[in-house]
Order: structure tokens, then sequence, then C-alpha cells
């Protein structure tokens, strides 16, 4: 069953920050290209991991293959003409808010400059959750911030959950108010703090003065899968033995009856996993859904068909 926290997962966002922007690829990108302007949105979903979008006269297309490390940047859009379709491969680099690189088409490649507009806020690289822990005079602090689209922050102290106001997200820099719990009693509080490539750092301020610094690395949901898991189980075909890879920039990929398909529609909420694939066997194609959980112990699930019911039960040992 579902929880509270849906994390919709696509890429790894590597978070690398210079000054307010760094090599950090979310924002608004424009340019000119080869048949006109060009413009590329990248932001990040709940779980930290990049996702895009080509904004074209015909409307949004979603980017594909969206890959960061350090300051290169590469993408590919595919677009959908005259009842065909071809691919727009962006590979280059940032530098502050510049992306310098190639567009490679059928035709050819071209260079590309896209500019980056500066949104004035940098809320979207701040969503995810923070295991925020420090010292304080009282002794050793544990709280978790969770920063969700749509500009909310929630922050929970010794199991009690409040709502943040007065947020303030400048460049790398947050402030916001909020009530802290602790020994029977409430707290109204402001927290002061930056964000870069190492996580977040800051001071839960009260009456003007730092009561206790705190720091956070970023929770990657998507981390806690990375590897291959051999899944097996009875269908009413017999035996099977399907592979769910997860590679270490998050990126899954699901093998059976020898063939890959692309895992789409991921959602993680605590301990529960779903998405959907494709899987193969005597010779067809079968797009079907996984819905499971992952612990110590390993991943269990349901394969899930169109109709709805289980495919077949599998199970995979941590690896």
């Amino acid at each position: 069953m579902m929880k509270n926290r849906i994390v919709s997962l696509g890429a790894v966002l590597v978070f690398c920050t210079t000054g307010a922007w760094g090599a950090d690829p979310v924002g608004e990108w424009k340019g000119e290209g080869p048949r006109g302007e060009i413009n590329i949105v990248i932001s990040r979903d709940a779980g930290g991991f990049l996702e895009g979008k080509m904004i074209t006269d015909f409307g949004p297309n979603d980017l594909t293959d969206l890959k960061f490390d350090g300051s290169d940047l590469s993408f590919v859009n595919r677009l959908e003409f005259e009842g065909g379709s071809f691919a727009l491969t962006f590979t280059g680099k940032i530098d502050g808010n510049t992306f310098t690189g190639n567009i490679s088409t059928p035709r050819g490649d071209s260079p590309i400059t896209l500019t980056r507009a500066d949104s004035g806020s940098g809320f979207e690289r701040l969503i995810g959750t923070w295991k925020l822990t420090g010292e304080s005079q009282f002794g050793p602090m544990e709280h978790t911030l969770i920063a969700s689209p749509g500009g909310k922050i929630t922050y929970e102290s010794s199991g009690q959950v409040s709502e943040a106001t007065n947020i303030k997200v400048e460049g790398n820099t947050i402030s916001f108010d909020v009530t802290t719990y602790g020994g029977g009693n409430s707290y109204d509080v402001a927290f002061q703090g930056s964000f870069d490539d190492k996580g977040l750092t800051g001071d839960i301020i009260s009456n003007g003065s730092s009561f206790v610094s705190l720091t956070a690395p970023r929770e990657n949901a998507m981390a806690q899968l990375v590897g291959t898991w051999v899944l097996t189980g009875e269908s009413r075909y017999g035996p099977l033995e399907h592979k769910l890879i997860v590679t270490s920039d998050g990126t899954p990929t699901y093998e059976s009856g020898g063939q890959v398909s692309d895992v789409t529609n991921i959602e993680i909420d605590g301990d529960a996993i779903r998405f959907n694939m494709t899987i193969f066997g005597g010779g067809n194609a079968y797009p079907l859904s996984f819905e499971g959980v992952f612990n110590d112990d390993g991943l269990t699930g349901d394969i899930i068909s169109t109709q709805g019911g289980s495919f077949a039960a599998v199970k995979a040992p941590r690896n």
C-alpha cells in the first residue's frame, strides 16, 4: 500500500553547485538551433532525479537518456514528424548559466549554445528528503526535512510533523520558520542554511542565536536498489527468471527471455515499489507491471497483468 511520500524516478541528479548555480543543470535553457529557437526545461522530481522537456510549437516533448556527470550533460529528444520520428541528441558541458555542445541529428551534427534563464528560485534543486543530524546542548538530534514539488516543506522532529512557513530559497541558500518538538514541548524556531554537492547544512535559530547546527546528505530512494536483482518464481507457464538491473546512475532496466526493456512509471514509497515494464517470451512481448516491497531480506512482489491479476509472484535476495 502506498504511503505519504511518492517518488517518481527517472535519472539521478548529481548535486554540483559552484556559486549560486554551479554545474547544476536544473532550469530553463534557451538558444538557437539549426531550425530555430530551442527551449529546454530541466527539473527534478521528488526523489532528486532529473527529468526534462523540450518545448515545441506542437507542445512539450519528454527528454530521455538524461545524464549528468560533473559538468557533462547529455539527453535525447525524439520528435514525431509526418508519420515518422527522429532523435535529437544533445551533448555538451555546463559552465555557470551556459551549455555549450552539439546536436546530433540524422543529417549530421551542429554546434549549440544554450543560456539558462535565472528563475530567482532554487527550490527545485532542494526537492527530496533530508535527514538532518547534529549535537545540541541536550544531546544528539535527528530531524527530517521533506521538500515537495510545489514549494512545500514539512519538518519532522521527535515523531511529530509541522509545515514550514516563510520559505525563502535564493540560489543555494534557504531559510524558513517551523515548529520543532522535544521533551513534550513545542518550539517556534527558524532554519537558516545552504545546500551544495555535499548536502544540506544549517542552523536552528532560537531567540536570535543558533541552538544547534545540522547537516544532511541527500536521501536517494533509488540508491537502495542499485545492483542486479535476480527475480525467480512460478507462472502458469512454468518457472521464470527475470532480472531488474539498476545502474549506479539510477537507470533501471528489466531483462526477460534474453531481451531487455525500459522500466517506466516507477513509484517508490517507503519500502513499496511499483513500475511498468515489458517482458518477453515465446516470441511475444507483454506490457506488464510490478508491485512489491524491498527490505533487508530482498525484493518480493507480483508481476501484474494488464487485466489486473497476478501473473507470477517473484522474489530476489538482496544482492
